[in-house]
C-alpha cells in the first residue's frame, strides 16, 4: 500500500518495474482515483496489478468502475470509518459484501477491524480473503518483549504461515 507521491518522488517511469523486481505483484494507491489508475498503465503491462477500495458507502456505478479497473481482487472496506481493532464486526457486511459480489466477477477481499480469529472464519464464510493489517500490527508490538515467529502467529489465527 502506498501513497502516490511517493511514487511520483521516485519516478513514474521506472516504479513499476522496480516494484515487479522487488516482488511486488498488487498494489493499493489509497489516495489514486480509479479512472486514474487501471490495468492498461505502466504497472499492469509490468504485472503489478492495482488493488482499490470499496466502502460500504461506495454507489453501484463507482464499484462497477473499481471492478473494471481492479486486477486481481477488489479490497471491501467492512465498515465506515477509521481501521482499527474492534470488539464486533460491523451490522450489514454480509449484506454489503452481497451488493458487491452482485456487481462484479472479481475476487473480494475484506478488511478493517477484523481483530479475532472468530471474526476472521466469519469473514471468510463471506469472501475470498481476509484482511487483518491492524491486528497483525498489534501482535508484532506485543511480539517485541517476546521472541513469538510471524508464523506461530499467524498459525494461531488458522492461517499458514511464511512459505
Amino acid at each position: 500500500m502506498s501513497y502516490v507521491n511517493p511514487i511520483h518522488r521516485f519516478g513514474l517511469q521506472r516504479f513499476p518495474a522496480a516494484a515487479r523486481d522487488a516482488g511486488v505483484d498488487g498494489l493499493i494507491l489509497c489516495d489514486c482515483r480509479p479512472r486514474r489508475w487501471g490495468t492498461s498503465g505502466r504497472h499492469g503491462a509490468a504485472g503489478v496489478h492495482p488493488v482499490l477500495l470499496i466502502a460500504p458507502t461506495s454507489p453501484d456505478r463507482r464499484i462497477s468502475l473499481i471492478s473494471t479497473r481492479s486486477g486481481g481482487y477488489i479490497y471491501y472496506v467492512s465498515l465506515r470509518g477509521v481501521t482499527g481493532t474492534r470488539d464486533r464486526l460491523p451490522d450489514g457486511l454480509a449484506a454489503g459484501i452481497g451488493r458487491v459480489r452482485a456487481l462484479t466477477d472479481k475476487p473480494l477481499a475484506v478488511g478493517f477491524g477484523i481483530s479475532t480469529p472468530a471474526q476472521a472464519q466469519a469473514v471468510a464464510g463471506l469472501a475470498d480473503a481476509v484482511i487483518v493489517g491492524s491486528a497483525v500490527v498489534a501482535a508484532v508490538e506485543q511480539s517485541r518483549a517476546r521472541t513469538t515467529s510471524s508464523a506461530g502467529w499467524a498459525g494461531s489465527w488458522g492461517v499458514s504461515g511464511p512459505r
